[in-house]
């Protein structure tokens, strides 16, 4: 028995609501081009299901791609005087600047970026090197890989391969992207990183310090974190540094 007489209008409103409501179905199956046939409530309760395990797979691949770029790499304990054992020409007087990589990291582009970025914002001379780390014998792969090329386009700084990756283990560097600068006194003033992330060219905490030191200017810090893949699998120190 329906009550008060409210009961057809009430009856009206539900079936009104039920086929606007059949109507967004509708629509949102047209929007996934989701056949006819899935139409009912459980084809739809699994298209939603569906879309949401979608959505949440896409925000999870999100969050690791974020957590994966954001973790910087290892670093190693680079000598805080430079090596008399190293066969990197360095000047006495001058300041040498080295960025340790490897050929093939796709995330040392953008470090090979910034450090032009840096050496553009200093006049005060310096020997500069990239140091790629190499196999006993090179193949053109090697010598050729865009890291390379780009690193020889660097006017101001001087490409180095690495046979063995000698140099890469006295200095101790483990990460690709890692750069050390030493004072005109030999002294390590600066150890780390000058991208904010992998992969991403752009100014941070890094590139100020280091253009900071290279213009002979005060910083507070000497040290940033490098983002790039690891050169070893498992580094260590060098103990003949």
């Amino acid at each position: 028995m329906l009550d008060g007489g409210n009961g057809p209008r009430s009856c009206g409103f539900v079936a009104s609501c039920h086929i606007k409501g059949r109507s967004m179905i509708r629509n949102f199956r047209r929007f996934l081009q989701i056949p006819q046939n899935r139409c009912s409530p459980p084809g739809v309760l699994l298209t939603v299901c569906g879309v949401i395990l979608w959505g949440g797979l896409l925000a999870v691949g999100w969050l690791l791609t974020a957590h994966f770029d954001h973790t910087p790499g290892p670093k190693g304990s680079s000598p805080s005087r430079w090596p008399e054992s190293s066969q990197l020409t360095r000047h006495a007087g001058r300041m040498t600047l080295l960025l340790f990589a490897h050929p093939r990291c796709p995330c040392t582009l953008a470090s090979l970026s910034q450090l032009q970025l840096v050496l553009s914002r200093t006049q005060v001379p310096i020997d500069c090197h990239v140091v790629f780390m190499a196999p006993p014998h090179l193949n053109a792969q090697w010598v050729s890989s865009p890291n390379v090329v780009k690193a020889e386009a660097i006017s101001k700084a001087s490409v180095v391969l690495d046979r063995s990756a000698v140099e890469t283990r006295r200095f101790s560097a483990a990460t690709s992207g890692q750069v050390l600068l030493y004072d005109a006194a030999g002294r390590l003033s600066f150890s780390g990183g000058i991208t904010p992330s992998r992969g991403h060219a752009a100014e941070c905490a890094g590139t100020h310090a280091l253009i900071q030191l290279l213009n002979h200017r005060p910083t507070r810090t000497g040290f940033a974190s490098t983002f790039g893949c690891p050169l070893f699998k498992n580094p260590s120190p060098c103990p003949n540094n």
